[in-house]
């Protein structure tokens, strides 16, 4: 070959090569184009529409029932009556009233703790992304998708949102800049409702929110089909929201004629007139849909392609395009690669209108005209059923086509009636879904279109199909049992998610395998730290055990609400022999397949060994006897009983024996063969049963010392075993034993037998033990693979288990107790391998005295029950075992997890304060009188946003003397037109301090005087305005005084605290002015913390210059002087008196004063009733006896012993007691008193109130005889009584049970000395209400292991409710302002009427026009009674009296009569009749209490009846504090006042205007001037009308009116602390501990403490230390103080970066040091922070490390906030706003 042909290429290589990259482009071109046209799986749906649609279930129930969700707009919205107008072009009106409005939730609930947000935060944000992020979080459960799969992927978050009302009205309620709150900057932004849910989510996707306006959300679906097959994304959530708070957007589209009048949306109809706005939300999870089938994803539908497109240029901005549309539509079939005849139906954009829906329709005409062979196309529109939710239309309209595309049935399309004449006629030929049809049958997959059009010209349309049919998962044999495991991050979400599961289990999902809906609670649900169980065999059960787990009741294979445990490890323990029971492990064998091999796999081992059939035994439940059968079958069972735990995926960490459980756990740790340890277990089980019979072993109640310290006095006995530091087990002599055990009783111990034959770990022992050393010798033992604690040796750690090791066990004492200690320090979960639990008390009791073990799990993994299965499956899910793929089961679509919508998150609307530029801040508004000589200006403080205007008295704010002074000062130079320094303020009289604790409006008013001119403050309370400062004004200005000083003068330099401005408009900064007067009262006698002394006198206040930020304060007695940095004086004050002020001597405002209770969900922590003897106490019928009874034979075991009696039988309660306590074995427990039904008959008052009195006699008999028999027990009373109390509204309860109330509150008033004086049953009583739950007797046994903290409980709907005591001020009513109704025509009554009370409100209602009063008395008027009734008609006001026993029949009807004879109509009723008693409870009679009750309980029934069908505007019963709070001593009183409150919720629920007031102490009048309280001071006549005047406006149901002075009551009974009843009014009282703001820096960094902490207690240090840290972070969180949470993470309050900076200067001020950065994560929660500043604090104490901070760590950048949450901001849970 020539080299010229050598170089020459060979063409079939060119060829085979150019061939290969063909066949390579090819493959990148299928590949592209395979990614282009990838199609995406819809894989979760969460949906909130109108129509109470909440789920996707829901809306396919509300478009198959071809329903409609358009409303009458909400009142809370807008008034639509008002804005309505027929005539849609009238300005400001709108021509509709109605709308598509979400009704099952609305705009202000969000379940802020869920997502980790504060609620200032959640207060801040726009409802939109409320409602965003809690359908997201539902879309995501529906999809099966958890927070730890979802977090840190690559998610994407595509959001369609348009509308801003939120912003708009949060910027609307600002009175001024103040009032930007960062929080709704951010809030409102919405690129953050994206970012937000990236946030939460913790994923890393684009996160996009788009305005297109009406297509937005469909739009949003585009873009996120594209990022999937993009791969920049593997999963999407697509979503569109949209919310209407406001009516401007009505107002809008209605002037534009959009809106359809009537409400109802006609699309394509040729009445179709204009749309209906409307609102919701819709998200969709998606998924490439290779992925989602490799997934096991539940598919709903399929997108196949999609497009997008603008209108461009049309006729108008607004009016749509039919070529862009079509030309959407196109590029969307094109995506698809489909054409128009292979779609069967469009979701059509659809608004209605006669302009869009002709234009709609040619499009689609022009596009799927040409249908061939197929079927007409089927049109439809979702906004004829709901409306247009524009921003969220698109996804509205895509879900619902999914779910007919799913389905294969188009719903009916409403409203159509015949097709608009404005379109072509192409369009004729398509189907309008008039009716529900059938899919139109077609050979392939189902096929949809959906369209959506911005009104600002972009559109989209997207192609839906079909799911492919999804292979059936493989179904494993079904298990015997299933395991609910329901999570969330507090108990009362595990209840509510069980109730919800229950519903849908009994209805929706009824034919849903409880295997699948076991493996989606498993694996497709987030976990958090609290859960909750069910374990149950078929949907019966299963049911039956959500209901008990959603009601806090008991029940099989129930497992309450707890903590996950939180350990490092499992330590299985193996007990010793007494475990056994006849057919243990027989239902296991049955059930478990894995027990039932491990039991063969050991069959032939165990026969070879041990001689005989452990298969038999189990199987046939076969009674074992002696320690040769016993040891070694329970060896077996645990053996298997650990790999059955194994195969749940349960693994041993380490492993401790007791006695011969030591075996067992020498196999499972791997030092033992399976052999090696039968062969152990078989030699010493045989040698030990020779011993059988020759000693006796015995468990008592006593400490190893105390044990070791009796058993000397028996030489024959020894230890054998260290249970417990409480429990040891004692062996010997059985007549030594015995004496033994009758000398731990006689100390009133337990002390009992243990049914062994054989005194192990003792002598007793020692002829066995060659024998048994020589059998084993030959054992060889291998190193454990896991860690063996042994119970034998004191190094419990790592024995060699030889045979020495062995006879060690039998031959010395079982050391448990240490071996428990010892593993306490490295793991975190302890489960007993036996048939029964043994050890489990015992592990419990050493791990509670071991120091760091709080938190650690104790269970036992089998108990002698009937269902051992359901009882394994049970223990299993306590410890929350891994589930693997053994549940059989596969993903179902199940209920969302219900929120928690119980609080309200809406900006408050602060407008009205509003100040305009050149008002003065504290004086307001300026009116010049007709008089030219007098002014008035008026204003309302609010010293909330400016805490420097008022001084604290006791934690009362009161407007400062430097805000009066400067109040002065401005009016004065202001009216007279004078320059500051041509004007004094002299004489200044601070008549009366002006409690501030609320907004409050101020008047201040300038007039002519003799000698100069007169100013004045007024402030407006419920009776009118009240002066509470006066001064004179001259205009004749001094000269400037020198600025010498004396020698009794001192100096200090005064500033502006940080963030106070506004120094240009004062005269004197009152900021400023105040640090001054500080200065001076600084120079008086301090405080004795009682009283405070404040400025009441200033003789003179003259300014002779600008006074700045800055002076110099030079103080003499009684004298001030400003000057600035050169020494020139710029104001003086002279003559300035202090005088002590109390807080009782203050006018209290009616917040300050009003109380009432509150039932707050307390749900019960997992526990045991006590040991010992129990007395029941039946009260008459047959109802009562049978819950008895039925609860007894629950209750009785063998701990526990029932002694019965009837309650009225005093002489039987007496023996039963006496029985009781007669028992040193089972010693008196508890005591339950169980109350009959009765019902409330309002027409006997006799026979009514003779029971109610009777009731209260024997219980307080039954209670006296129990408090002295059994001195000494703690024990404890309950009351049962059912349907009893008033809970709910409507509620009309049982008088008669509310006089228990009354009981409960006097017995357990904190103080237990004033309750020994009073000679009251301490018994820690306790009412327990229950409602028709279905368990009675089961609720009862959970509530008599509760604490003794709730006295007064409620069940209702299997929750459980305690009772509070509440501040219940006057944002709590929504009645009018105006106050109680008094008409010039109307009559009014008043019982009690010359008593103290009865003239003051007869006083009270001639002021405000009555046209006739009645009053009645029991007693002839005298001449001074006659006097004062003369005296009230004085102004024309009718008067008379009727004298007579109100509790005597006939007397209420001559009142009425009385009333009405002059023809006026009776209006109103006064029932202040009242007496107190002098007798205490050892002396109470029915006699007693009649005399009591007469007057307060029977005449208010013989009032009732008589004026029951008269039209009163209101009915009030006075009654009194002792009935909220207790009065020891009066038990009758209270009771009598308890049962009124009874009666008056008796009366609201039967629909009267009845309200009940309970008085405090009053000064100088009525009862309460003599029923005195430490905790009450008395309120004022002035304060006790003001009060009744405004609350009878609200229409409460029952209201307490009292000075309570917790503040001073904590101090000298701190019990008040211990009870629930009391914690919100305590926690408030804590908070109301001032925090000084107006301290300043002392020029070094350092603050001033606000009290002297080392004068403390290391408690009260604290205490106080805990209650001022939940006073600022409840001020910066936006929530009361009592509400904070101290044992709450920081972050998971809501605290972030945003507010670090704030809280951690102002805990520098409350403790009055420096303090590190990293102080707030160091110490995360208040309680950890409290001990740690108290720890700090310690007097004469260094810090162990330095607290100064470096200048970046106190300064204003980001270093200290990168610091503290560094970790927190990358967290779950939460949500931050501080990332610009």
């Amino acid at each position: 070959m020539s080299e010229k042909a050598a170089a020459r290429p060979d063409s079939r290589s060119i060829i085979a090569d150019a061939l290969r990259k063909i066949d390579d482009l090819t493959e990148r071109l299928q590949i592209a184009e395979q990614g282009d046209t990838e199609p995406i799986a819809v894989v979760g749906i969460g949906c909130r529409f109108p129509g109470d649609v909440n789920d996707p279930g829901q809306y396919w129930e509300l478009l198959l029932e071809g329903r409609d969700g358009i409303v009458r707009v909400p009142e809370q919205r807008w008034d639509a009556d008002a804005y309505y107008s027929p005539d849609h072009t009238v300005p400001g009106t709108i021509c509709t009233r109605e709308g598509g409005f979400l009704t099952s939730w609305q705009p202000d609930e969000f379940d802020a703790e869920f997502f980790g947000m504060s609620p200032r935060e959640a207060i801040g944000m726009d409802p939109q992304q409320r409602l965003l992020m809690e359908v997201t979080w539902e879309a995501l459960e529906n999809a099966g998708i958890t927070a730890a799969q979802i977090r840190g992927s690559q998610t994407g978050i595509f959001v369609g949102l348009t509308t801003t009302d939120y912003a708009f009205m949060s910027h609307s309620a600002q009175s001024g800049p103040e009032d930007v709150d960062p929080y709704f900057a951010f809030g409102n932004a919405t690129n953050f409702a994206a970012g937000r849910l990236s946030y939460f989510l913790g994923v890393h996707g684009p996160a996009l929110v788009v305005d297109t306006a009406c297509s937005s959300s469909l739009v949003t679906i585009h873009l996120a089909v594209q990022s999937l097959r993009r791969r920049e994304t593997d999963r999407a959530i697509a979503a569109g929201v949209n919310l209407n708070l406001n009516p401007e957007g009505f107002i809008a589209c209605s002037r534009w004629g959009m809106l359809a009048p009537d409400g109802y949306c006609k699309t394509f109809d040729a009445a179709a007139d204009g749309y209906v706005r409307s609102e919701g939300a819709g998200v969709v999870v998606l998924k490439r849909l290779s992925d989602a089938v490799r997934d096991g994803d539940n598919i709903w539908a399929v997108v196949r392609g999609s497009a997008v497109n603008q209108d461009g240029p049309s006729s108008g901005q607004t009016v749509p395009s039919g070529p862009a549309q079509q030309a959407v539509m196109r590029s969307a079939l094109a995506a698809a690669r489909v054409t128009s005849a292979e779609v069967d139906y469009v979701e059509a954009h659809g608004t209605g209108t006669q302009l869009g829906d002709p234009i709609e329709l040619d499009a689609l005409a022009a596009v799927f005209g040409d249908r061939g062979a197929a079927a007409p196309l089927v049109l439809g529109s979702v906004k004829t059923n709901i409306g247009h939710l524009e921003s969220a239309a698109g996804v509205a309209g895509f879900i619902k086509t999914v779910l007919s595309v799913k389905h294969g049935i188009i719903p009916k399309h409403l409203h159509f009636t015949g097709l608009t004449p404005h379109a072509s006629p192409a369009a004729s030929k398509f189907t309008i879904a008039a009716q529900e049809l059938a899919w139109p049958a077609v050979d392939r997959v189902r096929r949809a279109g959906v369209s959506s059009f911005g009104v600002s010209g972009t559109n989209a349309h997207v192609i839906v199909e079909q799911a492919p049919d999804q292979a059936p998962a493989e179904v494993s044999v079904p298990p015997v049992v299933s395991s609910l495991v329901l999570s969330g991050k507090s108990a009362g979400r595990v209840a509510a998610a069980a109730g919800v599961l229950a519903d849908w289990l009994a209805g929706a999902g009824k034919d849903v395998p409880l295997a699948d809906v076991a493996h989606t609670l498993a694996h497709h649900r987030s976990r958090f730290k609290t859960l909750g169980s069910v374990c149950a065999r078929d949907h019966a059960d299963a049911i039956a055990g959500l209901r008990a787990l959603a009601t806090g009741q008991p029940g099989p294979g129930v497992v309450d609400p707890h903590l996950r445990p939180i350990g490092s490890g499992r330590v299985f323990v193996y007990s010793g022999q007494g475990s056994h029971w006849a057919g243990m492990g027989r239902r296991l064998l049955a059930d478990e397949p894995v027990f039932a091999a491990a039991i063969d796999e050991l069959e032939p081992v165990f026969v070879e060994h041990v001689g005989y059939s452990l298969k038999q035994i189990l199987t046939e439940g076969t009674e074992i006897n002696g320690d040769a059968q016993v040891q070694p079958v329970i060896m077996g069972l645990q053996l298997a009983l650990t790999t059955l735990l194994r195969s749940y995926g349960v693994e041993p960490d380490a492993v401790i024996g007791h006695s011969m459980g030591e075996v067992t756990a020498a196999v499972v740790s791997g030092a033992l063969t399976v052999a090696d340890g039968l062969k152990v277990i078989a030699f010493r089980s045989r040698l030990m049963s020779t011993m059988a019979g020759q000693g006796a072993v015995a468990l008592v109640e006593l400490d190893p010392e105390a044990t070791g310290t009796l058993i000397a006095e028996h030489a024959g006995v020894s230890i054998a075993g260290y249970l417990s530091p409480r429990q040891t087990v004692v062996a010997g002599p059985p007549e030594q034993v015995d004496a033994v055990i009758a000398a731990v009783a006689a100390q009133d111990r337990f002390a009992r037998r243990v049914n062994m034959e054989v005194a192990s770990h003792t002598a007793f022992m020692d002829p066995i033990l060659p024998e048994l050393r020589s059998a084993l010798a030959d054992l060889v033992p291998a190193t454990p693979t896991i860690p063996f604690i042994s119970t034998v040796t004191e190094d419990s750690r790592a024995p060699r288990l030889d045979a020495e090791y062995w006879v060690s066990n039998v031959r010395r004492p079982a050391r448990v107790s240490q071996a428990v200690t010892v593993a306490a320090a490295d793991y975190g979960t302890f489960l007993e391998i036996s048939p029964h639990p043994l050890l489990t008390y015992n592990i419990g009791d050493t791990l509670e005295a071991t120091e760091g073990a709080d938190g650690v799990t104790v269970t036992s993994v089998l108990r002698r029950v009937d269902d051992e299965t359901l009882y394994f499956h049970t223990q299993l899910a306590a410890l929350d075992a891994p589930v693997g793929q053994r549940d059989g089961g596969r993903l179902v679509p199940l209920p969302p997890s219900p929120w928690q919508h119980d609080a309200s998150y809406w900006v408050e609307d602060h407008s009205q304060q509003r100040r305009v530029a050149d008002l003065h801040p504290l004086l307001g508004p300026h009116v010049e009188m007709l008089t030219g000589g007098e002014h008035m200006w008026q204003a309302e403080l609010d010293v909330r946003t400016s805490t420097w205007l008022a001084d604290q008295v006791q934690g009362q704010p009161v407007l400062s003397a430097a805000g009066i002074a400067e109040m002065m000062l401005s009016a004065g130079r202001a009216a007279l037109g004078l320059p500051v320094d041509g004007i004094e303020v002299s004489d200044l009289q601070i008549e009366q301090p002006l409690a501030v604790d609320q907004p409050t409006r101020i008047t201040t008013r300038f007039g002519p005087a003799d000698g100069g001119h007169r100013v004045e403050i007024h402030a407006k309370t419920a009776s009118g305005w009240r002066r509470h400062a006066v001064a004179t004004v001259l205009a004749t200005p001094g000269a400037v005084p020198a600025a010498s000083t004396g020698p009794d003068a001192t100096e200090t330099d005064i500033a502006l605290p940080d963030g106070v401005a506004g120094e240009g408009q004062y005269a004197i900064h009152p900021a400023l002015l105040a640090s001054a007067l500080q200065a001076l009262a600084g120079t008086l006698s301090a405080d004795d913390g009682e009283t405070v002394h404040l400025p009441t006198t200033l003789a003179s206040i003259r300014v002779f210059g600008a006074v700045g930020r800055r002076a110099r304060c030079r103080v003499q007695p009684g004298r001030i002087l400003l000057l600035d940095d050169s020494g020139t004086p710029t104001a003086e004050l002279s003559g300035i008196e202090f005088a002590a002020v109390d807080a009782g001597s203050l006018p209290a405002s009616l917040d300050q004063m009003t109380f009432g209770t509150e039932w707050t969900e307390s749900p019960l922590a997992a526990g045991q009733a006590a040991p010992g003897s129990w007395v029941l106490l039946a009260d008459a019928g047959a109802e009562t006896a049978a819950l008895v009874a039925a609860f007894a034979a629950r209750f009785e075991s063998s701990t526990r012993r029932i002694l019965t009696a009837d309650l009225a039988d005093e002489a039987a309660v007496t023996v039963a007691v006496a029985d009781a306590a007669a028992d040193p074995d089972l010693p008196a427990a508890g005591m339950i008193a169980f109350i009959g039904r009765n019902g409330f008959d309002s027409t006997d008052p006799d026979r009514t109130l003779r029971r109610s009195r009777e009731l209260i006699v024997a219980l307080s008999r039954a209670a006296r005889a129990a408090a002295a028999g059994w001195q000494g027990n703690p024990a404890r009373l309950w009351l049962v009584t059912r349907d009893g109390l008033s809970v709910r509204d409507g509620e009309p309860g049982d008088p008669t049970v509310g006089a228990l109330r009354g009981v409960i509150r006097t017995w357990r008033f904190p103080g237990e000395l004033a309750r020994t004086l009073a000679e009251e049953p301490d018994l820690d009583a306790t009412l327990v209400d229950l409602d028709g739950a279905d368990d009675p007797a089961g609720v009862i046994l959970n509530e008599l292991a509760a604490s003794a903290r709730d006295d007064v409980i409620a069940h209702r709907g299997g929750i459980r409710y305690a009772e509070r005591l509440t501040r219940s001020g006057p944002a709590a009513g929504d009645g009018p302002t105006e106050g109680a109704t008094v008409r010039p025509d109307g009559a009014y009554v008043i019982t009690g009427g010359l008593g103290g009370l009865g003239l003051v409100f007869a006083r009270w209602l001639a002021d405000r026009g009555a046209g006739r009063i009645v009053l009645s008395g029991r007693r002839e008027p005298s001449a001074d009674d006659q006097r004062r009734l003369d005296e009230l008609g004085a102004d024309g006001t009718e008067i008379s009296y009727v004298r007579g026993d109100l509790a005597v029949d006939g007397v209420a009807q001559r009142l009425v009569a009385a009333a009405e004879e002059t023809g006026k109509t009776l209006r109103g009723v006064l029932h202040s009749a009242g007496v107190l008693d002098e007798s205490l409870v050892s002396a109470v009679t029915v006699d007693g209490l009649e005399r009591v009750w007469a007057a307060k309980a029977a005449g208010a029934m013989r009032l009732h009846l008589a004026t029951a069908d008269r039209p009163l505007d209101w009915w009030v019963g006075f009654s009194s504090m002792a009935a909220l709070l207790g009065l020891p001593g009066q038990l009758s009183y209270a009771t009598a006042n308890a049962w009124l409150d009874g009666f008056v919720a008796w009366q609201r629920a039967a629909g009267r205007p009845a309200t009940a007031v309970s008085w405090g102490q009053w000064s100088d009048v009525g009862i309460g001037a003599s029923m005195t309280l430490s905790v009450l001071d008395p309120i004022s006549p002035a304060e006790g009308v003001d009060a009744l005047q405004t609350l009878l406006g609200r229409e409460p149901a029952h209201v307490g009116v009292a000075r309570l002075r917790l503040d001073r009551a904590l101090t000298a009974t701190p019990e008040f602390r211990d009870l629930g009843y009391f914690e919100a009014v305590v926690a408030d009282a804590d908070s109301r501990r001032p925090v000084d703001q107006t301290a300043t820096d002392d020029g070094d960094g350092s603050v001033a403490p606000v009290q002297d902490w080392s004068a403390m207690t290391g408690e009260e240090r604290r205490d106080g230390l805990r209650a001022g840290l939940q006073a600022i972070l409840g001020h910066e969180l936006r929530m009361p103080a009592r509400s904070v949470d101290v044992d709450q993470p920081f972050p998971e309050m809501g605290l972030d970066s945003m507010m670090a900076m704030t809280v951690l200067k102002q805990t520098q001020q409350l403790a009055g040091i420096d303090l590190s950065a990293s102080m707030l994560w160091n110490h995360p929660t208040i309680t950890a922070l409290a001990a740690h500043l108290a720890e700090l604090l310690e007097p004469d104490e260094e810090p162990d490390s330095p607290l100064e901070m470096s200048d970046d760590e106190v300064g204003l950048g980001g270093g200290v906030l990168d610091e503290l949450f560094e970790s927190v901001e990358s967290a779950p849970g939460r949500s931050e706003s501080s990332n610009l």
